[in-house]
């Protein structure tokens, strides 16, 4: 299976969905455990699709197993949650919801307010009618998953950028990552298929390497 970032994604039918956003893995296993399907024609948020529902996957198109009205029970990729806002007698801030303290630096809704009726004082104050919230996003994902984004950087051990992550390899149906391509330069490109053996640590922006750029010069031009 080849999941390349921004590659179509169909139906059985032939019913265009959205493209490949991101791809979810496991940085402990290195398993591909969902794709996230940006929103296109049928879609109208980011979905969350388990690669079991994947038929095929190829560089330039990924066949689901499943039609429209399965995807449309699929959880978003993002869920934004409220929480009421408050401050507590020693004048920090809180959120009513458990675990909550301090969010020093968090945005948070504003109160909401009422006027007084036409025809009272131009001067008169807003009343207060309602708590601020805090929103917060949430990602539909194992917390032990990643979520690669579009473009994460690659970095070496010795602190250099090679590129910029284009697509992730799996083996036939397997699961588990293979390698994944490195695309660097803007006008003569170049792609490589580093092995995922080589990753030290992987967030959702960033692919960090334990080996110095230099090793990437042994790799094979991976050709698309």
């Amino acid at each position: 299976m080849q999941y390349k970032h921004n590659a179509p994604v169909f139906t059985p039918s032939g019913v265009a969905v959205g493209h490949i956003d991101r791809v979810v893995l496991n940085p402990k296993t290195r398993e591909v455990d969902f794709l996230v399907i940006r929103k296109g024609k049928l879609f109208t948020e980011d979905k969350v699709v388990p690669v079991a529902l994947i038929h095929t996957a190829q560089e330039d198109l990924v066949t689901l197993q499943v039609e429209a009205p399965a995807l449309a029970e699929l959880p978003e990729f993002e869920e934004v949650e409220y929480y009421p806002y408050e401050r507590n007698q020693q004048g920090s801030d809180n959120v009513n919801h458990p675990g909550a303290g301090s969010f020093g630096g968090v945005a948070y809704a504003a109160p909401y307010f009422w006027y007084p009726n036409v025809g009272a004082s131009a001067w008169a104050t807003p009343m207060w009618s309602g708590p601020a919230y805090e929103a917060r996003t949430k990602e539909n994902i194992p917390a032990a998953d990643i979520a690669l984004s579009t473009g994460a950087s690659i970095i070496t051990s010795d602190d250099k950028n090679v590129g910029s992550v284009e697509e992730v390899i799996t083996h036939g149906t397997d699961k588990k990552a293979s390698h994944f391509v490195a695309v660097h330069g803007l006008i003569s490109k170049t792609h490589k298929a580093i092995p995922v053996t080589w990753i030290n640590s992987v967030s959702e922006n960033q692919i960090v390497l334990g080996v110095k750029a230099d090793m990437l010069d042994f790799l094979p031009e991976h050709h698309m």
